[in-house]
């Protein structure tokens, strides 16, 4: 219902409940003419404008309504309904009170148990001696009524919706057709459980299409050969993956080389389809790819040799190379990073296209009454690796570098550290290994500092029953689309489509009329699924 209908019913209801009859005459005859008869606030304006007009005394405006509202009773509550007859009751009075005797009697006739009594013709008395003295029976003076003459199909003409009482049929009756939403109702309930058991077939039979089909779905595709392909490097050169066909690849980690099946999914449907069949049989391993660069479920961004990434990530090793290099030639690093000639150059920034320069900041960070150096720079560190801004750091933009010195001062002693990182065509810095870490080259003291690298998941154990121990085939899935979760979710996308298909069948299973085959087969199905929910998350959670 619109807000206009609602906002006009509160205000018919207002004015009910302050017994003001001409408003509510006028506007329930307003809603009476804009809602539609299925709607449940329809038989309320009704009965509500009836009472009105009984208390204006508008006694001939009553039989329409009241019509309306019998007919209404009929096609939902059914004729023998206790409401349905008492607004009968109240007809008959209506009529009578008008004169109306015979609408009264033709109304009167389709209560239950009412018995129509058989009229006598009148006759004359000497005709009726002359019949009888001639040797006629009682019920040759018995004459039939003529039927009532069939009416045009006016909306409001009682005899038109209460002649169902009295045995005559409608057209749709004839033509073996529902004539009423209550009779569709009423053959929707015979056959419930066979339709409830029509669901759950077919929703089973969905998800066997898909398990088949998506199992050696990537075996239909033909393999195409790649020649002289580059390798993907990451931003800290950890680990690579080099494309070897469009169905095999090859990932180089920690100086070990693996080769293993890919499948390059292109739309959300395929992605959540393929869910039933490789949430139990494969071990994933997800990389979404934007073109010019990969990125993992780890946070791992591949870049080509000649991406623009790959050119600032060079300038970012480039000053750090040189900062290490002048402390370890004088021992210290400068004091202002200025003074180094071998930093204030400049280069060609690849995103926006014109000439820029490192960024070159000193930060000074001084606690030396409460901590010592030592837990203040590896909470620096840690800021820098995950969260990349850390003090005093600008705006970033696409393809700067930001080089830092930070001169940390604590209770023990002094220390500095050397922290440079860069930024991408979005402007948000560069991640390397790892989930939202930040690619960083950084040294100590001329030290360089090396972070803790996760291992990809295809080179762990099973169980720590052995290396490379694999009890399904490992598998990467290519996504080049929007699927709507991030890819550290995506593994669990079969334990959640199974979960939500173990409660529908559930919820079928509880909407069974009685028990039969139907039910004991959709309670199979749903404890089949929260099987499958509990196989999906030891896929999930081991590697």
């Amino acid at each position: 219902m619109s807000e206009d209908l609602l906002s006009q019913l509160a205000e018919a209801r207002k004015a009910f409940d302050r017994r003001d009859a001409a408003v509510c005459e006028r506007l329930y005859g307003q809603l009476l003419s804009q809602l539609p008869g299925e709607a449940p606030e329809y038989r309320e304006c009704l009965e509500r404008l009836i009472v009105v007009k009984r208390v204006q005394n508008k006694v001939p405006e009553l039989v329409p309504l009241m019509v309306r509202l019998i007919r209404l009773g009929e096609d939902y509550l059914g004729g023998g309904h206790h409401d349905v007859n008492q607004w009968k009751h109240e007809l008959i009075a209506v009529y009578l009170e008008l004169g109306r005797t015979e609408d009264a009697d033709f109304v009167r006739a389709s209560l239950p148990g009412f018995i129509e009594q058989i009229r006598e013709q009148q006759v004359d008395e000497s005709l009726e001696e002359s019949l009888l003295s001639a040797g006629s029976s009682v019920d040759e003076l018995i004459v039939d009524e003529p039927a009532p003459a069939k009416l045009d199909d006016e909306p409001l003409d009682p005899k038109k919706f209460l002649r169902r009482q009295t045995g005559e049929q409608t057209l749709w009756q004839k033509l073996g057709l529902p004539g009423t939403g209550l009779h569709l109702r009423k053959r929707l309930n015979e056959h419930i459980n066979e339709l409830i058991s029509g669901y759950s077939i077919l929703a089973a039979f969905l998800v066997l299409l898909c398990f088949v089909y998506y199992t050696y779905a990537p075996t239909f595709e033909p393999e195409i050969k790649y020649q002289n392909t580059k390798p993907l490097t990451s931003a800290g050169q950890g680990s690579n993956i080099r494309f070897l066909s469009n169905k095999q690849v090859e990932l180089i980690s920690n100086n070990k080389s693996r080769q293993f099946s890919c499948f390059r999914f292109k739309d959300a449907f395929s992605v959540w389809a393929s869910a039933f069949s490789s949430a139990l049989l494969r071990r994933e391993y997800w990389v979404l790819d934007k073109g010019k660069f990969l990125r993992d479920e780890l946070g791992t961004t591949y870049f080509a040799e000649s991406s623009p990434e790959s050119t600032i990530i060079g300038i970012i090793k480039h000053v750090a190379d040189s900062m290490q290099r002048y402390c370890l030639e004088k021992g210290h690093y400068p004091e202002e990073l200025e003074n180094m000639e071998e930093i204030r150059f400049s280069y060609l920034n690849p995103f926006t296209g014109r000439k820029d320069k490192p960024l070159l900041r000193l930060a000074i960070l001084d606690d030396s009454k409460r901590n010592t150096a030592a837990s203040m720079a590896r909470k620096v560190l840690l800021e820098l690796e995950q969260a990349g801004k850390f003090p005093f750091e600008p705006v970033l933009y696409p393809g700067c570098v930001d080089a830092c010195l930070y001169q940390i001062k604590g209770t023990d002693a002094e220390t500095k550290i050397l922290a440079v990182d860069g930024c991408g065509e979005d402007g948000q810095l560069i991640s390397t290994d790892g989930v939202r870490k930040t690619f960083l080259a950084a040294s100590q003291n001329g030290v360089d500092i090396h972070f803790e690298r996760p291992d990809s998941p295809l080179g762990r154990s099973f169980f720590g029953l052995g290396k490379n121990m694999q009890f399904r085939p490992a598998f990467m899935c290519l996504l080049s689309c929007d699927c709507g979760l991030p890819l550290e979710f995506l593994r669990y996308r079969g334990a959640a489509l199974y979960l939500v298909l173990t409660g529908y069948f559930a919820f079928l299973w509880q909407a069974y009329k009685e028990d039969c085959r139907g039910r004991k087969m959709t309670g199979i199905f749903a404890l089949i699924s929260l099987a499958l929910v509990l196989g999906s998350l030891l896929n999930a959670f081991c590697p």
